[in-house]
């Protein structure tokens, strides 16, 4: 399976205070790497500052369990990103669509 289709919408990068792991910006609650940015349609984007040297905690791929299946695991990881989204009022076009699987 391909890497997890992030759509950069930053909902999870808003809890950094929960991870001991990431240093928190001046609010005390999201992450300092995060940055903020537009597309071409001037909607925005959220860009990790270190995305190529990122923390473990923050790539999907390396926090799959080994009894479950990556697919599962990115079932389960886009449910959380539905929830984080309503919780921070992020609109519908960043929700995560995950591939179709072959039957």
């Amino acid at each position: 399976m391909d890497d997890y289709p992030c759509t950069q919408c930053g909902a999870c990068c808003r809890l950094a205070y929960m991870i001991p792991e990431l240093p928190t910006a001046a609010d005390g609650q999201t992450c300092a790497h995060l940055k903020e940015t537009t597309d071409d349609a001037g909607a925005a984007r959220f860009l990790c500052g270190v995305y190529e040297t990122r923390p473990d905690i923050c790539h999907i791929e390396k926090q799959i369990p080994a009894h479950v299946t990556p697919r599962r695991y990115h079932e389960m990881a886009a449910g959380a990103c539905e929830l984080l989204q309503d919780h921070f009022g992020i609109s519908a076009p960043y929700r995560v669509e995950l591939p179709e699987t072959a039957s």
